[in-house]
C-alpha cells in the first residue's frame, strides 16, 4: 500500500505580511499623489497668480501708452494749428499789403 501525503502550505504570517505590504503601498501612493499636489498646487497657483500680474500690468501699460500717444497726437494737432493759424495770418497780411500798396498814390 502506497501512502500519499497532501501538503497544505498555509502561511498565515505571509498571508499578513503580503496584505500589510499592499496596505502600506496603497498609503505610499496617495501620500505620493498629496505631496506632488501640495508642492504643484502652490507653483501652478504662483505661476497663474504671476500671469495674471503681468497681464494687469501689460494691459496697464497698454492703455498709459495708448492715452499718452493720443494725448501727444492731439498736442501735435494743436501746435500744427497753431501755426498754420500764424502762417495764413502772415501771408494774409502780406497779401493784403501787397494789394494795399498797389492800390496806393505813388508819391
Amino acid at each position: 500500500m502506497t501512502t500519499t501525503t497532501t501538503t497544505i502550505s498555509f502561511n498565515p504570517a505571509g498571508a499578513f505580511l503580503d496584505s500589510w505590504f499592499r496596505a502600506v503601498t496603497q498609503y505610499q501612493q496617495a501620500m505620493q499623489a498629496n505631496t506632488q499636489k501640495l508642492m504643484l498646487g502652490p507653483a501652478s497657483n504662483v505661476q497663474e497668480q504671476g500671469m495674471h500680474a503681468f497681464m494687469t500690468a501689460w494691459q496697464g501699460s497698454a492703455e498709459a501708452f495708448m492715452t499718452n500717444m493720443m494725448n501727444l497726437q492731439r498736442q501735435y494737432l494743436e501746435w500744427f494749428a497753431e501755426a498754420s493759424r500764424q502762417a495764413m495770418g502772415m501771408m494774409g497780411g502780406q497779401s493784403l499789403e501787397a494789394w494795399t500798396g498797389a492800390l496806393r498814390p505813388a508819391r
